[in-house]
Order: structure tokens, then sequence, then C-alpha cells
């Protein structure tokens, strides 16, 4: 799969519907990744895209393995973030769409809303964003034990001080 297959022609969606399942390289995510993560694995897509009416309905998952640095033992490890979405796209300039009964766009937060742009839609931006909202910004690994040369960088726990940090302990907060 490439970045290409994600820009798709809304005229060409069968009635049915379509399909899109494939991997992209972990390069594809870097600039959408917090600064705690690189990419480890390539990005697994499997969206399904479904015309109705003059609005195109996505719904899909996307997944992809993570290196970090825990933030509280710093010691190196990975994660696999799920990002389960669906998304309504309407043409561009339109706000609202009536699907069907009980079901109004108007009552979405119209910045949430993608759109069909020259009778195309794009859905990089949306898998991006939903890749970076399932991003911890400050992961750790559960049940994490520091090696015998470390200390965590933070805890609730009470545990030996760093002896360097030690005089801290004396501060008092108003």
């Amino acid at each position: 799969m490439t970045p290409n297959d994600l820009n798709i022609q809304v005229g060409e969606i069968p009635a049915a519907g379509r399909v899109i399942e494939g991997e992209l390289p972990p390069d594809w995510l870097r600039d959408s990744l917090l600064p705690a993560y690189t990419g480890s694995t390539p990005v697994a897509i499997k969206l399904e895209v479904r015309g109705l009416n003059d609005t195109v309905f996505v719904e899909g998952v996307a997944t992809a393995t993570l290196n970090f640095k825990c933030s509280r033992t710093m010691v190196d490890a990975t994660t696999e973030i799920e990002a389960t979405f669906s998304e309504l796209y309407l043409p561009e300039g339109r706000h609202g769409a009536n699907l069907s009964e009980g079901i109004d766009a108007d009552a979405f937060d119209e910045g949430h809303l993608y759109a069909i742009v020259d009778n195309k839609i794009d859905l990089a931006g949306l898998i991006k964003e939903e890749l970076v909202l399932a991003q911890d910004p400050y992961p750790r690994v559960e049940g994490a034990v520091p090696g015998d040369d470390s200390l965590p960088v933070w805890t609730n726990d009470q545990v030996e001080v760093d002896p360097r940090w030690a005089a801290l302990s004396k501060l008092k907060l108003d």
C-alpha cells in the first residue's frame, strides 16, 4: 500500500462500499508521532468507505507498534497503539447533512467534519489524527523495575532518593 491509495475519488466508490486494507511504512507516521515515540513497524490499516447520498462515511482501524523511552524509568520499550474511528466527509463548504431520521450532522462539531474537495477525499489526515490521539504523551512501562544502577525519574511511591536530589525534599510548597 502507498500513501496515494488513501486519496479516493468519490465517484469511484462502489455502491456497496470499498474496503482498503494494507500497510504503510513506519516513516509515513514519523511527522505525527509525539516526541516520546519512534515508529518500529509498518502502520496496518483497514478501512471501509461508503457513499451516503452526497457524503462519504469512513470507518476503520489503524494500528502501529512504537518504540518509546518510559517516562518513569527511562527504560526502552515498545507499545502497540490502535485507533478505531468513524468519520463523515461532507462536500466542501457544507456544514450540515441530514443522513436519515434521528441522525443530523449539524449535531457534529463542524471542526471535526472532513471535506470532500474536488470530488476526492484524503484519508491520510484522518488516520494520522486518530493515531496521534491514541498516543500517551507520557508513556510508561507498567511494572517496570529500574536497573540496579538507576532510580525512577518520578514516582508517587516512597523510594530511596538519588542523593543529588535529596535537598529538594526539604522544599515546602504553600
